[in-house]
């Protein structure tokens, strides 16, 4: 693997030789910018059918070229319609033209938070899947009224993420994630320490070796510290399940073909981390990444199997399938032992939170009412959607256990829920606590999401996360 990590060059810090600016108006804005147009640029308008509707864009051009853009926005605009505007652009301009040329948008009448969602937009919309990346992206030049230190860590974030969860199982193991860790810490100023194989159960993680054991590629407990004196203390764990096969209980091959994103969670935490420690947020961070592969071996663990826990629980395996609860279990056990302010783990854990909220939302569960309230109410403000979801207390009668503390799925219809109070009994009761359960999987291809590995929640909790720094 390389020592730096490539970043898509979807933004630039000055003009180029062309430069073009975007004019960017909504229907209800179209009616005054008109007057200001020329009588052959007010033709153009009229015969391409423009009237300033969302996700309408003209490119004018004169003798050199291509000289202005104008661009329709909604009128409540979102991240969506500058993704929109740079995806035009790669698609309408030639790789030639797009070397040549740097872009900005007009900012009259923009209010800052509309140029900060469009800006944020553009550069998701370059962060193309391997299949579709080009040499050369439309490059943006950020206003000065915007944050671009906080643009530019959140994108690459986002990239770590998306990359890493399209990475095909066979490029991306337990060790290649501990490469891509170092990597992260190192140009962060973070600090590392890994525990492997065996030394898992010496050091009393028998659920991650349990899971892991069944693979040759070895199983790692990652643990990454970015330490500030008297700073709020938040860990970040990240179910790292490389490749999921379903265990013994083995998985249909429709549910097995994307199981490399079995790893989203890793991917988004490391992602988050990058954002937060780029921006230099004033929080002492530590993220915790079990990663294994859940294979089909002679090592494999077995449905009916009893496995201590860190906790001191024990667990029945009733099905393999549910693995990654395990290996969280154990790294929110050790999580907890730092007694952090915050504790959030992003996981893949349940087709039972599709069923409930489809592809696009992630389930989102939690100790405190407030805190989740709070993490859906701007999930709505980052188009970045997570609903919340009840650890129903009745449904722990479900998950009990004739030969264990408790059994690893649980009994009934409330999967996703059972996976979040199966992870509840590894928390203590006084850690502000959330889990997100989520796809990390775009199907079919948006605006702002190319087809494949996709963020979800990241942006939610950073947002969080910068709010509760600030006002700490």
């Amino acid at each position: 693997m390389s020592n730096q990590i490539n970043f898509p060059k979807c933004f630039t810090a000055k003009q180029n030789k062309r430069h073009i600016p975007i004019k960017i108006v909504t229907k209800t804005s179209f009616r005054t910018f008109q007057a200001s147009l020329t009588d052959s640029q007010k033709a153009i308008c009229e015969d391409l059918g423009f009237k300033g509707r969302a996700n309408q864009i003209t490119l004018f051009y004169e003798d050199q070229g291509l000289a202005y853009i104008i661009a329709g926005l909604n009128d409540k605009p979102s991240l969506q319609d500058g993704a929109h505007i740079a995806r035009y652009l790669q698609s309408h301009l030639s790789q030639n033209t797009l070397k040549s040329l740097s872009f900005s948008y007009d900012e009259q009448d923009i209010p800052d938070d509309v140029l900060a969602k469009i800006s944020l937009g553009w550069g998701m919309a370059c962060l193309r899947n391997d299949q579709n990346q080009r040499e050369h992206y439309p490059k943006l030049i950020l206003s000065k009224r915007i944050d671009k230190t906080e643009i530019v860590s959140l994108i690459e974030g986002l990239y770590i993420t998306r990359s890493l969860i399209n990475k095909p199982a066979n490029e991306l193991g337990p060790q290649e994630m501990v490469t891509i860790a170092n990597l992260v810490a190192s140009t962060t100023g973070g600090k590392i320490k890994t525990t492997q194989d065996k030394a898992l159960l010496k050091d009393n993680f028998p659920m991650i070796y349990a899971v892991g054991d069944s693979s040759h590629r070895r199983p790692v407990l990652i643990d990454m510290r970015w330490p500030r004196k008297g700073a709020p203390k938040v860990t970040l764990v990240g179910k790292g399940v490389v490749f999921d096969t379903g265990g013994l209980d083995l998985k249909p091959p429709r549910f097995m073909r994307y199981m490399k994103k079995d790893m989203g969670g890793a991917a988004q935490v490391l992602g988050l981390a990058w954002a937060l420690t780029k921006t230099k947020t004033p929080l002492d961070i530590r993220v915790l990444i079990p990663a294994v592969e859940n294979a089909v071996s002679s090592h494999a663990f077995r449905p009916g199997d009893v496995i201590n826990t860190r906790k001191g629980l024990s667990v029945e395996v009733t099905d393999t399938d549910a693995e990654g609860r395990l290996i969280v279990g154990d790294a929110l056990t050790y999580a907890c032992e730092d007694n952090p302010d915050y504790l959030f783990d992003f996981c893949t854990l349940t087709g039972a939170a599709r069923v409930a909220l489809g592809n696009q939302i992630g389930a989102l569960f939690g100790a405190r009412k407030e805190t989740t309230q709070s993490l859906q109410d701007l999930s709505m403000l980052t188009e970045d959607p997570l609903w919340t979801l009840p650890l129903w207390e009745d449904y722990k009668n479900e998950m009990k256990s004739d030969v264990a503390d408790m059994d690893n799925i649980g009994s009934g219809r409330a999967g996703a829920i059972h996976g979040g109070l199966f992870l509840e009994a590894f928390v203590e009761k006084d850690i502000n606590w959330a889990h997100l359960d989520v796809y990390a999987w775009e199907d079919k291809g948006r605006s702002a999401f190319d087809k494949g590995g996709m963020d979800q929640g990241l942006r939610t909790v950073y947002a969080y996360l910068k709010e509760h720094a600030v006002n700490a």
